[in-house]
């Protein structure tokens, strides 16, 4: 009788510590150092054979296009930092897609009131504005379903798939988590660049 409790012990445990707010993947721009930076990531995600989507220096955002890798089986792809994030990669079909976001310290964002005291408002060109930066990276997963699979229970072979009106019986992609291991990684990667730049 005391094991079940033990169950639901660990795995209220286990749902309090996955709710918690994923924590900032971030590094630091000294003041001058903008487009070395911006350089610094664009460089890492190809690096990493992400391709960009979205290169805009002049808003501060760089992106990238979902990349699909089957873990295990494509052993030579490196966003995974675990053997269970290899097998999660290669029991679904699973993407990523990567967003750097640079914003400058001590700006005001263009929503805020203005007043005396308030700092002065970032530029809308960021590669005008004289000062730090800090560099926040978001990696998000996302996987693809084929809704309304009926097993057959005599042979998989005989396994069919219900037709929805709506979706006309197609697949979907849904984000699912953020990798906050891979946001980590790449940020540690584009902070050692402008370390020591090559």
């Amino acid at each position: 009788m005391k094991y079940p409790a033990i169950i639901v012990v660990l795995a209220s445990l286990l749902m309090g510590c996955a709710s918690g707010e994923p924590k900032r993947a971030t590094f630091a721009i000294n003041e001058g150092q903008y487009a070395q930076a911006f350089d610094a990531a664009r460089r890492t995600l190809r690096d990493m054979r992400f391709e960009l989507d979205r290169v805009d220096a002049r808003h501060g955002v760089l992106s990238t296009h979902r990349k699909h890798s089957a873990g295990l089986a494509t052993p030579w792809d490196r966003e995974q930092s675990s053997l269970s994030q290899e097998w999660e990669d290669f029991a679904n079909h699973q993407f990523r897609t990567v967003r750097i976001i640079f914003e400058p310290v001590g700006a005001a964002k263009p929503e805020q009131p203005a007043s005396p005291t308030a700092p002065s408002p970032a530029p809308n060109d960021l590669r005008e504005f004289v000062g730090p930066f800090t560099g926040t990276v978001i990696v998000v997963i996302e996987r693809r379903s084929r809704p309304n699979r009926r097993i057959d229970t005599t042979s998989i072979r005989l396994s069919t798939f219900a037709r929805d009106p709506i979706n006309r019986g197609g697949t979907f992609t849904r984000p699912i988590a953020r990798d906050e291991h891979l946001e980590r990684r790449l940020a540690a990667r584009i902070q050692r660049r402008l370390a020591s730049p090559r």
